[in-house]
């Protein structure tokens, strides 16, 4: 596998991420981790300031493009249409904020009508093209997710003229994004010894092939070439850019984060809004047979529905809520998708409520 390095960050996302905590008055530390290259708080304030300086939050088009949505599902996160703009389809990732833009659009343009809603989360959206390249109810996918009416018709608007709505968002983050480059400069030189380490560790199959499954939830042939960055504004590991191959991987690393698989620290073992998401899928029993079904054996949604006698729709219905909580992990072979039972993160989350439930049992006084 080609391993390559890239010392810039897409400024583009940077900017957009900015912004969203600017506009919607987020802590400072929900934008990076504490780490040997993070950003320290106050430092952000600073950047935020000046970036941001003649924005006004409660701006009308601002608002339109940031403000942040909660999921109706009780999940964490939020979600804005600015977000979605510029993470729905990246399956390319450039540091240049005009080239990104550019791949987007042209993207846009060649899939338009094919693509298909596989999840939505805090950024967006996932949106691939339809395999067979058939046209998409794009509003009836849309209907179906955990977002407020209103939302869903401006998620519906701006996807569907996307070639005039881009363009607006860029005009109002234009002057941010210049600012950027050059203040958050000198910390993305201290970036690059922490980025060959992270070459040193996806150099090892095993760590590489673990990582992609965990952020990807595809279980296929590992890609040909990675391509790594640097992320300012990012208070997780690492968010991944896969193309519609997964043939190149490109991956957004986090400032603050070491090499490794960490085991989680003692405030990561209480139960995220994800978790219950997934035992309340566990309480069913046609998805309970569907898991069991995809245990040891990958299946399509047709299969599953002829094996158990289930309705196709509710089937497929099933399957995508389950595909969006990593319940099941997509395998892509000769073009084929089919799926299977994610075992380790059920074993995760199994293992997290026990850990759970044996600190409560030895905290004094409980």
């Amino acid at each position: 596998m080609k391993i390559t390095v890239s010392g810039q960050p897409s400024i583009l996302h940077e900017a957009v991420e900015l912004v969203h905590a600017f506009v919607n008055q987020l802590p400072t530390e929900q934008l990076t981790v504490p780490g040997p290259c993070s950003i320290p708080p106050e430092e952000i304030v600073r950047i935020r300031d000046l970036a941001c300086s003649g924005l006004n939050p409660a701006d009308e088009e601002l608002q339109f493009f940031f403000h942040g949505h909660p999921f109706e599902d009780n999940r964490d996160g939020q979600f804005s249409l600015a977000r979605n703009m510029v993470y729905a389809w990246a399956q390319e990732v450039c540091s240049d904020a005009d080239e990104m833009a550019n791949f987007l659009l042209h993207y846009w343009k060649t899939h338009r009508g094919t693509l298909r809603v596989r999840s939505v989360h805090t950024y967006g959206l996932y949106m691939v093209p339809d395999e067979q390249g058939r046209f998409q109810d794009l509003t009836g996918e849309i209907s179906k997710l955990p977002l407020s009416c209103i939302l869903q018709m401006q998620l519906i608007e701006t996807i569907s003229s996307y070639e005039l709505y881009l363009p607006r968002l860029m005009s109002l983050i234009r002057p941010v994004i210049a600012r950027l480059k050059t203040l958050l400069s000198p910390w993305i030189q201290q970036c690059t010894p922490l980025l060959q380490r992270w070459v040193q560790f996806f150099s090892e199959e095993e760590n590489f092939r673990k990582f992609f499954l965990e952020r990807s939830a595809v279980d296929s042939e590992l890609p040909a070439e990675m391509r790594l960055c640097p992320r300012c504004f990012w208070p997780h590991v690492a968010y991944v850019f896969p193309s519609e191959s997964y043939q190149l991987l490109n991956v957004h690393l986090a400032a603050g984060r070491e090499p490794g698989f960490q085991e989680p620290r003692e405030e990561e073992i209480a139960l995220e809004n994800r978790d219950y998401l997934i035992l309340r899928q566990l309480s069913s029993a046609d998805r309970m047979s569907m898991l069991i079904a995809m245990m040891d054996c990958p299946m399509t949604a047709m299969e599953v529905s002829r094996k158990l006698d289930l309705h196709p729709s509710s089937v497929f219905r099933d399957i995508s809520a389950m595909g969006n909580s990593h319940l099941l992990v997509q395998e892509i072979k000769s073009g084929k998708s089919t799926y299977r039972t994610n075992y380790t993160l059920l074993e995760k989350l199994f293992r997290k409520i026990l850990c759970r439930l044996e600190n409560t049992r030895n905290t004094p006084g409980r």
